[in-house]
């Protein structure tokens, strides 16, 4: 992780493929790790000092595909780590759902998770960080798989995978968040896993 003067944390190990990274006014520090996704760091207050960094709590939030929980993780360096919370995400209790993807918002307020094998489509959900109380949730495409976020928070991209379909090209998801509404489906390769948004929303 590198601490940056204007208050940018940013990961630099990951779980899977890639990693994403914005910006928030606090002082607790949001991890999101997906199972087969990215990492995700929602960074502290600004001008933060090395020592003082030390001494806080970082709280990860894990996606477990096989049991349809998240797991809220608190670690604090030289205290180590434990499970704060499970959030159930499942819709189906008979069966599993599969949550796959999580990503942060670039303030801090909420996080998204996918919930991939759906009836047949999938769903991404959308949580309030710190009570960790479901806001909305919305159907996508096939096995909705990791996302991207626009660094203004507006809008998700969320890659539908399609695993369990033909071998057709899929798409990818753009939703607006505020009212958890799927604009479109823009279409790409074969089994799109990943999307990711650059840094100028461009």
């Amino acid at each position: 992780m590198r601490l940056q003067r204007e208050g940018m944390v940013r990961g630099a190990a990951h779980a899977g493929a890639g990693s994403s990274w914005g910006w928030a006014g606090r002082r607790w520090v949001v991890w999101a790790v997906g199972v087969s996704a990215g990492l995700m760091a929602v960074p502290a207050g600004p001008l933060m000092g090395q020592a003082e960094a030390e001494l806080q709590t970082y709280r990860v939030y894990v996606a477990n595909e096989s049991s349809d929980m998240v797991s809220r993780v608190a670690f604090t360096p030289g205290k180590g780590a434990e499970v704060e919370r499970e959030i159930p995400v499942g819709m189906m209790p008979g069966d599993i759902d599969g949550a796959h993807g999580i990503s942060v918002s670039p303030d801090g307020e909420y996080w998204y998770v996918t919930i991939a094998h759906g009836t047949p489509q999938g769903y991404v959900w959308k949580f309030h960080a710190g009570p960790d109380t479901l806001i909305a949730r919305t159907r996508l495409g096939l096995f909705p798989a990791t996302m991207g976020i626009t660094p203004d928070g507006q809008f998700l991209l969320a890659a539908n995978f399609n695993l369990h379909g033909d071998m057709v090209p899929s798409n990818v998801s753009v939703v607006y968040t505020p009212d958890m509404v799927e604009l479109a489906k823009v279409q790409t390769c074969l089994m799109p896993h990943g999307s990711r948004v650059s840094a100028d929303g461009t």
